[in-house]
């Protein structure tokens, strides 16, 4: 790695540094989506007296709502430990250099400015450090659409206000606000504020990629020539027809590919499945001249003649 390369990856490297918490964060999010998509399925609000007062379906209401609660708590908790981390790495990078242009603008607009993000901090506070979420479960017919029934979870207004839980006025003006009505329904509250924290992040990512565009061009050349090595030397040693094997090549072309991609690849169970994957990658990347497309071929069907072998 030349000093070049090396300085390249040293001024750059903190701009990965956010990827787990991102990761924490939508993880989270996916899990209480999941959870609220399950709600139409529950006993309890299916149709018929019967059914929706049975000790089975209030049971099974209980545990559900409880368990929504314990992933609330979870994204809240979450979101909040984003936000803070997003903080510090601005301050400890860019607040003395570098700076981002336009970073103080887009967190007063994104932020402060903004009377959901104020209330979700709020609400935060309040799950982590007063009570459980206060949810409750509304029923609504539409008679203008051939009496439609609609089910929502929202958290209940009342139970906030009069609470004795120090609300500010900000978060008591977006309660009693028109946008309520919205945003009590909890699946639209994080929906909402879920795609707010996203996009930021995704600005934030893209503004540090553009002030680094230099260095990350280096880095970028260097990991292509870097790959072209790998194939190379995997084409070579297929033509020869000797010192390899399948599970050889596997790993070595491997290599190609960051962690995430990697990952994905060794997910799949079959050997042959997995260099395929790798093989159509590589093909999607233009990776491949022709005398190196024709290797692969080549590795294809040998691939193909041992599974053939197999079966006989």
């Amino acid at each position: 790695m030349t000093p070049e390369i090396i300085k390249a990856r040293e001024e750059t490297n903190h701009i990965e540094e956010l990827n787990v918490i991102n990761k924490i964060h939508a993880n989270n999010f996916k899990t209480l989506e999941n959870q609220l998509s399950k709600f139409l399925d529950l006993k309890s609000v299916l149709p018929g007296d019967l059914i929706s007062i049975a000790n089975d379906a209030r049971v099974e209401r209980w545990e559900y709502v409880e368990n929504l609660q314990n992933y609330i708590f979870n994204y809240l908790s979450g979101a909040k430990a984003l936000i803070d981390f997003t903080r510090i790495h601005y301050k400890k990078y860019y607040s003395k250099k570098n700076q981002i242009i336009g970073y103080k603008e887009k967190i007063k607009e994104n932020f402060i400015d903004c009377s959901l993000h104020n209330f979700i901090q709020e609400f935060r506070n309040y799950v982590l450090h007063y009570g459980v979420p206060p949810l409750s479960i509304s029923k609504s017919i539409n008679s203008l659409e051939n009496d439609k029934v609609t089910h929502r979870i929202e958290i209940d207004k009342k139970v906030l206000l009069e609470s004795n839980f120090n609300w500010k006025k900000t978060s008591r003006d977006f309660i009693n606000s028109v946008y309520w009505e919205k945003f009590q329904d909890i699946q639209l509250l994080f929906a909402e504020y879920f795609e707010t924290l996203r996009e930021f992040q995704n600005w934030y990512y893209l503004q540090q990629k553009t002030l680094f565009s230099k260095y990350l061009k280096e880095i970028d050349d260097d990991n292509l020539a870097f790959q072209k090595r790998i194939i190379s030397s995997v084409a070579t040693r297929i033509n020869e027809g000797k010192g390899f094997t399948v599970k050889a090549v596997e790993s070595m072309l491997l290599g190609c590919f960051n962690i995430e991609e990697a990952k994905e690849i060794i997910a799949l169970k079959n050997q042959n499945d997995r260099v395929s994957d790798i093989i159509n990658r590589l093909k999607e990347k233009e990776l491949f001249d022709s005398k190196e497309l024709q290797s692969m071929r080549i590795l294809k069907a040998i691939m193909l003649s041992n599974k053939q072998d197999l079966k006989t």
